[in-house]
């Protein structure tokens, strides 16, 4: 319905499709565990690559949803399983910090390959011996 603000087009939180839509042979589900503020929902599907426990999959189901309602900032459960949600972002700011690495002292990432010394990037790119050194980061 058109007339509806955004928040009520889409899908509601803790929808779960786990049968027609996913793949016969996986543990696999569709979970909408946000609500979505502006424009479209973008659904994740989960595919459950290892489970020693033989979790059921309303067990699968409800623990990824509870997972999204840890993220301590905002109020809200967020799009993701905060874990996941968290790495991705460090790993957004690992990308970006090592482009402006790379911007910065000429180099390009084809200059890697296998001579690179991880342990000097690693020294050249914490905030350990900047100003920020002893400031607490979040988020």
């Amino acid at each position: 319905d058109r007339s509806l603000r955004p928040t009520g087009q889409n899908i509601p939180p803790g929808v779960v499709v786990d049968t027609q839509l996913t793949h016969p042979s996986f543990k696999e589900f569709y979970l909408n565990s946000h609500i979505t503020l502006q424009g479209s929902a973008r659904t994740p599907r989960y595919t459950v690559l290892v489970d020693d426990l033989n979790m059921s999959m309303d067990d699968l189901e409800g623990m990824t949803y509870m997972l999204t309602y840890n993220h301590q900032i905002v109020n809200l459960p967020t799009s993701l399983p905060t874990p996941l949600y968290v790495a991705n972002r460090y790993a957004e700011r690992g990308r970006n910090t090592y482009t402006a690495h790379l911007l910065s002292s000429g180099s390009s990432s084809s200059d890697s390959g296998a001579s690179m010394d991880y342990g000097r990037l690693a020294h050249q790119l914490s905030y350990n011996c900047t100003k920020l050194g002893n400031i607490r980061v979040n988020a």
